[in-house]
C-alpha cells in the first residue's frame, strides 16, 4: 500500500508494467553466488522452514551449489496478481491467512500476528525532518526512524569544527566526529520511539540553542563521558531507552530519474532471510527485533519496549540533501542495521566537508562509534587511527563491516 500510494501520485508508467521484470526474473531464476552459498549454508532459520527449505536446499538437505538457478514460480504468481488487480491482491484473498498461519505456527517462538491485522494496514504520510548544515538543508524519515533526527543533531553538533582544514586522514576529525555521535546517540537512546505512543521533542532535539551547548561538551584531543541532554520546551516523561539488537540486512534504493523526480527508499528483513519463514515464494521479515525487550533500562520505562500496534525503533536513514537554492545535491542511504545512521552521516560530511564526489565518499574506510567502542574497517587505511584513537580514549576494535 505504500507502493501504491506512491505510484499514484507520483508514476508514471502503468502500475502493471512495474511487476515485468520482477516477474521475468522469478520465472527465469538466477544464478547461485559465493556469497549467497555461503548465507545459505549458516543459516539456521530457513532450515526450520518447508517452503524455505524446499528453496534454498535440495532433497538431501545440502545447500543449493553455486551456479544453481533458483527459480521463484509461487512469487511470480503473486507478483502478477498484484500487478493485475494492485494492492487488494495481497491484502483481500487468503495471502493474510497464510501469511498469519506460517507465523503462529512455526518451529519454534510462534507469534501473534493475524489475517485482520495485516488488512487493517494503511500507510501513513509523514513529514520529513529536516535540519540544516553549512548552508544544506538535510531532510530524513521522522520517527520511530531515527535516522533523521540523529543525522540532523550530529551534524549541527560539528558545525563549529573546521572538518576541511583537518580533513578525512586525521585521527582528531573523526575524534570529533565520534563524539557528536556519541552525544546524538544518547538523545536518541532516550527519547526517540513511536510518536503514537510518546511525545518525541523533535522541535527540542533540533534546537540551535540547544546543540550548540552539546557541541561545548566535546573535547577535541580526548574522549568524555556522555549523557542525555534536556531539550527546550519539554516535559521529561520519565522514560528512556535501551541500545537493542538491529539487526544488518537491509536493502536501499537511491533514484534519479531523467525528469528530476527523487526517492530514497530502505527496506529491510531484519536478519539474513528475515524470519527464515517464506509464504508464497517471499521471505517475511524480522524487524521485531528492533524492540528493546526489557520494560525497563536504566531504573526509567523503556521507550522502546513493544506494545500491541507500536512500531519499533529504527535506524533506517533514507535521506536526501538540498542546495541552498532548492535544487538536489544528494540522494543517499544504506543497509547496516544499527550502523546506518554512522554510514549516512560520515558520507554526507565527506561530500560537503571534505569535497569528495559521491563514489569516493562512499567508498572510504569505515569508522563507526558503536555500543561503546569505535570499529574501524579491517584491511583498509582505517586501521592507521587506531593508535591515534586509542590515546584519546576511545576502545578501537578493528573488524569486518560493509556498506
Amino acid at each position: 500500500r505504500v507502493l501504491e500510494r506512491a505510484h499514484k501520485k507520483f508514476g508514471i508508467l502503468p502500475w502493471k508494467s512495474l511487476f515485468k521484470p520482477a516477474i521475468k526474473l522469478s520465472l527465469n531464476g538466477f544464478s547461485i553466488s559465493p556469497h549467497l552459498h555461503k548465507q545459505i549454508k549458516i543459516n539456521k532459520r530457513i532450515r526450520k522452514n518447508h517452503s524455505a527449505t524446499k528453496y534454498f536446499f535440495d532433497r538431501d538437505g545440502y545447500p543449493r551449489p553455486v551456479g544453481y538457478r533458483l527459480i521463484n514460480i509461487p512469487y511470480a504468481e503473486t507478483l502478477k496478481r498484484i500487478g493485475k488487480v494492485g494492492t487488494t491482491g495481497f491484502y483481500s484473498g487468503n495471502l493474510p491467512e497464510k501469511i498469519a498461519r506460517a507465523v503462529k505456527n512455526p518451529p519454534e517462538n510462534p507469534g501473534y500476528l493475524n489475517a485482520a491485522d495485516i488488512r487493517k494496514y494503511q500507510p501513513e504520510n509523514v513529514d520529513p525532518i529536516c535540519s540544516f548544515y553549512r548552508g544544506f538543508k538535510v531532510c530524513g524519515m521522522s520517527p520511530p526512524s531515527t535516522g533523521g533526527l540523529t543525522i540532523g543533531m550530529t551534524l549541527k553538533m560539528l558545525e563549529r569544527f573546521d572538518l576541511n582544514k583537518l580533513g578525512f586522514k586525521t585521527a582528531q576529525a573523526h575524534h570529533l566526529y565520534i563524539e557528536a555521535y556519541r552525544l546524538a546517540h544518547a538523545d536518541r537512546t532516550r527519547y526517540i520511539g513511536d510518536p503514537r505512543f510518546y511525545k518525541i521533542p523533535i522541535a527540542g532535539l533540533l534546537n540551535g540553542g540547544y546543540l550548540q551547548k552539546r557541541s561545548q561538551l566535546i573535547n577535541p584531543f580526548e574522549k568524555t563521558p556522555v549523557h542525555s541532554g534536556h531539550p527546550p520546551n519539554f516535559a521529561d516523561q520519565n522514560l528512556t531507552g535501551d541500545n537493542s539488537f538491529e539487526p544488518p540486512s537491509t536493502t536501499h534504493l537511491s533514484i534519479v530519474d531523467r525528469y528530476g523526480n527523487a526517492i530514497s527508499l530502505t527496506s529491510s528483513l531484519g536478519r539474513g532471510f528475515g524470519t527464515g519463514i517464506m509464504v508464497d515464494g517471499f521471505l517475511l521479515n524480522s524487524q521485531l527485533l528492533g524492540f528493546g525487550f526489557n520494560p525497563m533500562s536504566q531504573g526509567r520505562p523503556n521507550i522502546n519496549k513493544p506494545e500491541g500496534n507500536k512500531r519499533p525503533r529504527t535506524s533506517k536513514s533514507p535521506t536526501m540533501v538540498f542546495n541552498a537554492d532548492g535544487s538536489l545535491k544528494l540522494v543517499i542511504g544504506s543497509p547496516g542495521g544499527g550502523r546506518i545512521i554512522n554510514y549516512v552521516a560520515r558520507t554526507i560530511i565527506a561530500v560537503i566537508d571534505w569535497k569528495m564526489n559521491i563514489q569516493d565518499a562512499i567508498s572510504l574506510p569505515h569508522v563507526v562509534p558503536r555500543r561503546g567502542r569505535v570499529e574501524l574497517e579491517r584491511g583498509t587505511a582505517a586501521v592507521r587511527l587506531k593508535n591515534e584513537l586509542d590515546k584519546m580514549g576511545h576502545r578501537v576494535k578493528t573488524r569486518s563491516l560493509t556498506s
